[in-house]
């Protein structure tokens, strides 16, 4: 689990998830669950977008941002599709 959330750059730093991805070559994209703070979120890291899906019984919104830009909230329930302004080759 280490080696996909190194890969998938997933760094919590306070209240924000901070994603930096770095996929291997080889891989098209990764899927993985997390729970944050009692909160269940499914990512999916392509090499040209973010998605993040919180679940339902989420009982508050979790900050996002992918390659340092601006943050988004994650509301219950909701579902982010952040681009990733440097594709990863």
């Amino acid at each position: 689990m280490a080696a996909v959330l190194g890969f998938a750059g997933v760094n919590v730093d306070g209240a924000t998830v901070r994603i930096n991805p770095s996929l291997p070559q080889h891989w098209q994209a990764v899927e993985l669950p997390i729970v944050l703070r009692g909160e269940t979120f499914r990512l999916r890291i392509s090499r040209d977008e973010v998605t993040v899906s919180a679940a339902a019984a989420n009982s508050s919104p979790v900050l996002f941002t992918v390659q340092d830009r601006e943050e988004e909230a994650c509301p219950p329930g909701g579902v982010l599709r952040l681009a990733l302004t440097t594709a990863l080759i």
